[in-house]
């Protein structure tokens, strides 16, 4: 994927944003295994996938750029491993805690929230009418 949007009303599989390279994904449930594997981003493209439940192991594998955002909504909080294995650029954010794993994690900042009202808003106005 290089461009657009994509709303899925349900849950993905496997390998959801595998190379994604730009444009935003929203799902309102959960995903499968290597979710966002390989994204990458440009100078003029930011790949964002956000999650309404959570995923499988293998979240954000050899990841190079993008943003992921994992809300955990309705489910038990995220407890996969192998989160950002090989990881070596872009973010992810989890809501709740998680063990320190692969990564750094660290608390989100002032430009952090501002991220995240942007994609969280855009999450709830593509899910609002779903019950």
């Amino acid at each position: 994927m290089d461009d657009d949007e994509i709303v899925v009303e349900g849950r993905a599989r496997d390998v959801l944003g595998m190379s994604m390279r730009g444009g935003k994904i929203f799902i309102r449930d959960k995903t499968g295994y290597w979710t966002a594997l390989h994204m990458k981003e440009y100078p003029d493209k930011k790949p964002v996938l956000v999650i309404g439940g959570i995923t499988q192991d293998f979240l954000g594998e050899y990841m190079a750029g993008g943003i992921v955002i994992l809300l955990g909504l309705g489910e038990r909080p995220h407890n996969q491993t192998f989160i950002g294995t090989g990881m070596h650029g872009g973010v992810i954010y989890i809501r709740g805690k998680v063990d320190k794993l692969q990564v750094d994690i660290s608390e989100p900042g002032v430009e952090d929230r501002k991220l995240l009202d942007k994609f969280v808003g855009e999450f709830v106005e593509n899910f609002q009418d779903w019950s």
